[in-house]
């Protein structure tokens, strides 16, 4: 467990420890359908080359936080797919 400063809403700062959880888009979860699948995969492809800045660029696909869609975030693709299939069994 760790320790958290946060700020609720009436300003005041109050501390809290525990496990935390993050929610959201699985890695690979490019159009955010909540799997990661093969359809991901060929947004991927389709946008390559893409970086921040043009319009086809999505931040879910640039899965080494690069600024540009490149073979890289396909590499990290395929393993966040083989970790993603393996959690489903």
């Amino acid at each position: 467990p760790f320790s958290k400063n946060v700020t609720v809403e009436d300003g005041q700062t109050a501390s809290t420890s525990g496990i935390y959880v993050a929610l959201g888009p699985a890695p690979g979860d490019v159009n955010g359908d909540g799997q990661v699948t093969p359809a991901d995969l060929r947004i991927i492809r389709a946008i390559m080359g893409a970086c921040i800045g043009n319009p086809r660029y999505i931040p879910a696909a640039d899965m080494d936080n690069s600024g540009c869609i490149n073979t890289v975030d396909i590499n990290l693709w395929y393993k966040a797919y083989a970790a993603f299939q393996a959690g489903q069994n």
